[in-house]
């Protein structure tokens, strides 16, 4: 999944990364994994939520906060300046 975001980092970012992953752990497919980049303006923002770790909080192993915690350690970003 590949978008265009208004924010780069911060709280906006954070949240609309974690209401995506949310949104994701409830309706992905059998063993699907989710990679997204988001791009703003120069900078590539790259993070994903695999599919064990979505299958966790799911399931209820994991509550949601650590779920975010863990999709949002996977995040990178690289600038194209």
């Amino acid at each position: 999944m590949a978008y265009h975001v208004e924010e780069c980092c911060g709280e906006p970012f954070e949240a609309h990364q974690a209401t995506l992953a949310r949104n994701f752990s409830a309706v992905r497919p059998d063993d699907g994994s989710l990679t997204a980049t988001a791009y703003h303006e120069c900078m590539n923002i790259r993070w994903r939520v695999p599919a064990q770790l979505a299958r966790k909080h799911e399931a209820g192993e994991i509550d949601t906060e650590t779920f975010v915690s863990r999709v949002q350690n996977t995040t990178t970003r690289e600038s194209q300046c």
